[in-house]
Formats: structure tokens, sequence, C-alpha cells
């Protein structure tokens, strides 16, 4: 994804390798070293194809709608994307916030940032120009992606009790959830969330280590300055518009609930966004720094030669051996440390596992009744899955909630 995005210069037209490369590669290297990823990662949830899909889709989109003007080599990748976003709503719920995404950043391009039109009238005529031109592939990735989604979208439309069957649980305009101020509680996990980049963590062990933020401090250092510099060139730069969106769309579903806060499962959608954001914001400052440095008329020195390429060099073996050393942490976080902690056998309720495999070594018995103390979270012990699952036994058992 970063390869694709910054791989060229959307005003020069040129190519820009480099920049791909170096974008591409810290995004990558540093999400496959995050402890938060490795964790959820290696846990197996469903939760992860969400990302790796979303990435296919957006990927096979921008290429193909680059390469729109030769129809034979971009029909097919439309296709593709297609059937990727139609594969999206069978992942996590959080995929129900995508259509925004598509369909905010496919506006965002009619919007007359660079038009020489002058008035109303010519504007518009200009826009819906581009919207006439664009709307046979959006025909094609909207239908293709209709198809693919159809089968949950039928069963939702005959139960739709099933399509808020969670969501209702932990919606933050619950009047349970938010003790009657949604706007205060929305507004209070907008900025915990915010704090999950560089300040204070998730709390819930099986998707964290200790409370430990999404971002260390020079990886939050580097996001902030990627955030603003995309800001500062959104109208400009698609790519980077769309980095924005992605990261403010998919940021939702965790932000819109209240259980866990702040909660990196349910923004796992925009963990692709907030790493090349951070490999934006490594790009930003080597350019600003090469720049500072030619206004210092420090050109002779080869490091900062008018090409880059050294440059780029130097840089690439710095932030790669920061992700190394970065994945050595997490290793040893990782292996050493959430492995056995505490709190992860009372996050997965080891101890009704071990119950359950107690009473299967014991011989079954018809005239007697296995009565267990459960101190239950709420009002229904249906939470104790694990005894639930694992107890194969044919004596008689029952949860007693003290």
């Amino acid at each position: 994804m970063g390869h694709l995005l910054f791989g060229w210069d959307e005003e020069s037209g040129r190519t820009t390798p480099w920049r791909g490369l170096l974008v591409g590669g810290v995004g990558a290297g540093l999400m496959a070293v995050s402890i938060g990823q490795t964790i959820m990662g290696r846990t197996a949830f469903r939760t992860t194809f969400l990302p790796l899909i979303l990435c296919l889709c957006l990927a096979l989109l921008w290429q193909g709608w680059r390469q729109r003007a030769r129809r034979g080599g971009a029909w097919w990748r439309i296709v593709l994307a297609g059937v990727c976003a139609g594969l999206l709503p069978y992942t996590y719920i959080p995929a129900r916030f995508v259509p925004f995404l598509f369909l905010f950043f496919g506006l965002s391009f009619l919007l007359p940032f660079r038009s020489a039109a002058r008035g109303p009238g010519q504007m518009a005529r200009q826009c819906w120009a581009r919207l006439r031109a664009e709307l046979p592939w959006a025909g094609v990735f909207v239908g293709v992606a209709g198809l693919v989604a159809a089968p949950i979208l039928v069963h939702f439309a005959l139960h739709p009790e099933h399509f808020v069957l969670r969501s209702r649980d932990i919606w933050i305009f619950d009047p349970k959830q938010s003790q009657g101020d949604p706007l205060g509680t929305f507004l209070v996990n907008v900025w915990e969330h915010l704090l999950a980049f560089g300040f204070r963590g998730d709390p819930n062990w099986r998707q964290n280590f200790a409370r430990q933020p999404m971002l260390n401090p020079w990886e939050a250092f580097f996001f902030w300055f990627g955030v603003c510099m995309a800001v500062w060139r959104w109208q400009w730069r698609p790519s980077y518009r769309l980095l924005l969106l992605w990261l403010c769309i998919l940021i939702l579903p965790a932000v819109l609930s209240k259980e866990v806060v702040p909660n990196t499962l349910r923004m796992i959608g925009a963990a692709p966004a907030v790493y090349l954001l951070i490999g934006v914001g490594v790009w930003e400052a080597f350019r600003f720094l090469q720049e500072r440095c030619r206004a210092l008329q420090w050109r002779a020195n080869p490091i900062f030669r008018e090409n880059g390429t050294r440059a780029a060099i130097v840089v690439g073996v710095v932030v790669g051996g920061l992700i190394l050393v970065q994945g050595a942490l997490t290793y040893r976080a990782y292996f050493q440390k959430w492995a056995v902690a505490p709190e992860i056998y009372e996050a997965y309720d080891v101890k009704w596992t071990k119950l359950a495999r107690a009473l299967n070594a014991q011989p079954p018995a018809t005239d007697e009744v296995y009565l267990i103390p459960a101190y239950a979270r709420d009002s229904s012990s249906a939470w104790q899955y694990s005894f639930q699952y694992l107890y194969q036994g044919t004596t008689t058992t029952q949860m007693v909630l003290v």
C-alpha cells in the first residue's frame, strides 16, 4: 500500500520509488513488530482479516483507478477490488463503516481543489462531467461487491435483529452505556482513543500488554507529524486524503462503543493507516531536514545530494535498525512477559478450562450434580464459554451465581 500510494508524485506525475519504499517499509515493519498487533495476530482473531482484505481492496482499487485510461488493464483490478469489498462484511462488525470510506473518498474527487472553472455553474458542470466519467467504474465496483456480499445482506434483511445483535449492547447511544449523556461519552471516547497513539493503551490483556500505548514515543512523534503533514496537503494529494479518511472513519467503531476504552481491537481496521502515517511522518521529516541542509549550503556533503538516493539509504538503514530493536523488545514482551502474566489466565478464564479437564477425568455419575460457584459479571452465566465448551462429561452440572 505504501509503495502504491507514494511511489509516484500526484503533482508532477513522476515516479518516486524511494518515497514509496520508505513509507511502505516503515509502515509494514512497525506494524509487524507492534506488540498489540502481534498479540491479536497470534491469537488468531478473525478480526485480523479486516485490515488484510481492506488493504487488498484499496490497493486494487487504487491501481485500477490510476490505469483506467488503459481500460484493458484496469477492469480486472476494479472487479477484484469489488470482490474484496464484498468479503469485508464477513470479517468483523467494524467493516460496516468501510462503505463510508469508499463514499467520502470518491466524493472528495468531485471537490474543485484545482479547478480552473469560474462561477458555480461552470464548477457544477465540471463536477458532473467527472461524475459521469467515473460512474461506470463505480458501478462495476459496487455491483461486484454487492454480489459477493449478497448472502450476508440477504440474511440481515430476513433477520434484521441479527444486524444489531452485538452492537446494541455496547452502543454509546444506549442510555445504559452512556448514563444518559451520549455526547459526553462520545467526547470522552474520542479523547481516550487519541491517547492510545503514544500515551495510554488498551487495558484488555487479550489484545495488549500492560496497557502499553498503541505507539511508542518515537512512533507517536512521527505519527502525529505525519497527520499534520497529511492535513496540510490533503487537498492536493489523494494519498494523504485517503489515509486521513481511513483513520477517521475506521476508528469510529471503537469511539462509538462503550465497554473497554480505548479498544484497539475495534479500531483494527484503521491500523494500516496508522502505521502508513508513521511512514509519512518519517519521509516528511527526512525531506524537511534535507531542505534545511540545502538551505545551509551543505550540498557538498554526499549524503544530501540532489537526488536524495544516499540520504534515503541512510534513513532506511537507521529506521530498519530501530524496527529490529522494536522487534526484539516485542519478542521479549510477548514470549517472556505477556504469555506468563497472571492477568492472561484471568482474561482467558483458564480456571474454567482446568476445572473442565478435572471433571472430564472423573468417572461419570448419573446420580450426582456438580454445583459450581461462579462470580457473575452480569445477570447471566452465559459468558462461561470455556467450561461449557470443554466439559464433555455426562454428569449434570449447574452454575451457581454468587
